[in-house]
């Protein structure tokens, strides 16, 4: 019997302390008919150049590719493009899948040969600031129910997951003008479609909160973008909910409760650009209102300042007081 054939695709940017460790993970599958594509994306650092050993010491399972077009989904698409496997397996170069991971997947599909994503349970590590001292693991439970994995984010993540090839091509791939949550804008179109998902609760992937990687770029402005992103991506779903007849008095309210959280804590997280905040508020019909900032703003404090730090207690309560001037 022919194996499907799967395609490991690792974009890159500036990744050289982490992409061997990546391309190493993908080297490891004990499933056999595999295809890693590395997709360079404007690297400035030695991450070519590792990239090239790689493809030099594993020739015929490792090619390389370069997109010029800066972003993650750029890269992601240029893979998707060249990809020679039926099943695609996306992996950031800051992340790693263990080694039963894809064969694992691909024995669920075997069960369920309609589907088109498998998504899965992953390990979320956050290193401490702190070298010498242990890091914080998560694990990122999946939904059973599609609509309230869709609602609260768990369906998974992009390197978790396994994507069918065919069912990509046919929405168009990844959406070149997202800079987040782009995983959940291609599985709502894979949903609007008709497409077929499955959960996995196996926990076969470590996913690293680095920061300055080309999938999750840090500062205050992309911030603001990343919170318009995620409300965009809300009221889509609304959208979507409503057209396929699937919405309901009690999806609406849980959906809106996440707008307003994500746009207090961002109000605070991003405070320089209040008035941008309170503008992007209210194109989406609220408002930044004195209520919900009592409310969140011991969640912005706790993970600003005191989240995975020694004495976080301390920190917090100094904190709460020194910051009460982003509550006017």
């Amino acid at each position: 019997m022919t194996l499907p054939t799967v395609s490991i695709i690792i974009p890159y940017y500036n990744a050289e302390k982490t992409l061997q460790r990546a391309i190493d993970s993908a080297l490891a599958q004990t499933y056999p008919a595999i295809e890693i594509l590395l997709v360079d994306n404007n690297s400035t650092d030695q991450s070519a150049q590792i990239a090239a050993q790689n493809e030099l010491r594993h020739s015929g399972k490792i090619k390389l590719s370069i997109e010029s077009k800066s972003g993650s989904n750029f890269a992601r698409n240029t893979g998707l493009k060249n990809a020679q496997g039926d099943w695609l397996q996306f992996l950031d170069a800051d992340d790693e899948i263990l080694p039963e991971k894809i064969n694992h997947q691909l024995e669920l599909m075997q069960l369920y040969p309609e589907c088109d994503v498998i998504y899965a349970c992953y390990s979320e590590v956050i290193p401490h600031e702190n070298k010498n001292r242990v890091r914080i693991y998560t694990r990122r439970q999946v939904s059973s129910d599609l609509i309230i994995g869709l609602v609260n984010s768990t369906l998974g993540c992009t390197v978790s997951n396994l994507w069918n090839k065919s069912a990509l091509l046919s929405v168009g791939g990844w959406d070149e003008n997202r800079t987040s949550s782009q995983e959940y804008f291609l599985m709502l179109k894979l949903w609007k479609m008709g497409r077929i998902f499955k959960p996995d609760n196996k926990d076969l992937t470590v996913a690293y909160r680095m920061p300055a990687s080309i999938s999750r770029p840090e500062s205050t402005s992309a911030l603001v973008q990343s919170m318009h992103t995620r409300l965009d991506y809300f009221s889509s779903l609304l959208t979507a909910l409503k057209e396929k007849n699937k919405d309901s008095p009690e999806i609406s309210t849980q959906i809106n409760a996440q707008m307003i959280q994500n746009l207090h804590v961002h109000f605070f997280h991003a405070y320089t650009h209040r008035q941008e905040i309170k503008t992007i508020a209210n194109e989406f019909g609220f408002s930044i209102d004195l209520r919900n900032k009592l409310k969140f703003y011991p969640h912005f404090i706790y993970s600003k300042y005191a989240f995975n730090k020694s004495h976080k207690y301390l920190r917090f309560s100094y904190n709460f007081f020194t910051h009460l001037n982003k509550l006017l």
